[in-house]
């Protein structure tokens, strides 16, 4: 399956490379000039538009480098809101290449917020957020069954790979089921619940991934949602099928994604729901504080599980 994940990017890459980019030259040449007549000195631009992505590379002088003049002529010239991903110097010291790339329509901020079980020192819960190259806002949680050393290794090991294999551009599917196959040989009956929203900051379409989770919360105009799944948790069987919810997301919305130790301290799912509608704080972080907060208030003041929450907001 790992193979398999890897001759797929691997056909992609030769597809890429099959595919001639469009070079329209007579707006580099443009680019150019528009540049040094805004009193940066640039001595060559490349713009490429491939597979719908576009790209602009523009070599202009050290000192231009930090020129914010950059971003908003090259945006003009391209009809679309560019911004800097990457600067890297040329064989000469003089001279710096500026890789600009199409912004984002969203940006996402989160928020974490956790506790371990009362007696513990190390917690069964992790967490990862990370953006990749595709265009795509990985939040993940990963909720070690049990408590101790033996869930938090495994849940660790289990957030490590899900993060790594998302970097290199594995699709769901292959990263779940490479995971589940490590947790399944592995033969001592640890099993992870996993959580995952997959966010394209472009578009806003959002998968939600359920395997054992608990209920999530998407909110939107301050009405709150529920997501759940009925998928069991990872290293139960060999063959395994998580559960996708997909949502289009919006500026302003807040994604929530809770371990088990917060939603079993409410009565059910609609208890929790209504304790975020009435949260009135922006801020990511403030919400994930407060939520677990009012969990551990409902549970008596004690964490009877490892306890995490995470927030995410579009904006």
């Amino acid at each position: 399956e790992q193979m398999g994940g890897v001759s797929k990017l691997l056909m992609q890459i030769a597809a890429d490379c099959k595919n001639k980019p469009v070079c329209p030259k007579d707006r580099e040449t443009e680019l150019v000039e528009r540049l040094v007549f805004h009193n940066v000195m640039c001595v060559g631009a490349s713009i490429v538009e491939q597979r719908n992505k576009l790209t602009v590379v523009v070599t202009v002088s050290k000192k231009d480098i930090d020129n914010n003049v950059i971003e908003k002529v090259c945006s003009g010239v391209v009809k679309q809101n560019m911004s800097v991903d990457n600067v890297e110097q040329t064989d000469s010291v003089s001279w710096y290449n500026v890789y600009l790339s199409v912004k984002p329509r969203f940006d996402v901020s989160f928020g974490v917020s956790s506790v371990f079980k009362e007696g513990n020192e190390i917690s069964g819960d992790t967490h990862t957020v990370i953006n990749t190259d595709n265009g795509k806002c990985i939040v993940a949680l990963c909720d070690g069954m049990g408590a101790g050393e033996a869930a938090e290794k495994m849940s660790a090991t289990s957030i490590s790979l899900v993060e790594s294999f998302y970097r290199a551009g594995f699709d769901s599917d292959v990263i779940l089921s490479c995971v589940n196959n490590m947790l399944t040989s592995a033969g001592n009956e640890v099993f992870c619940a996993v959580d995952i929203a997959v966010l394209d900051v472009y578009d806003g379409l959002t998968d939600f991934i359920k395997l054992g989770a608990p209920v999530g919360l998407v909110k939107s105009d301050n009405k709150v949602e529920i997501v759940s799944g009925s998928s069991l948790p990872l290293g139960v069987l060999e063959e395994m099928t998580p559960s996708v919810t997909k949502k289009a997301l919006s500026k302003g919305d807040v994604l929530v994604l809770l371990s088990d130790g917060v939603t079993d301290c409410f009565t059910d799912a609609n208890e929790l729901a209504s304790v975020f509608a009435n949260v009135s704080l922006n801020v990511p972080q403030s919400i994930a504080e407060e939520i677990l907060a009012k969990a551990l208030k409902a549970d008596g003041g004690k964490a009877r599980d490892d306890m995490t929450v995470i927030v995410a907001k579009l904006s």
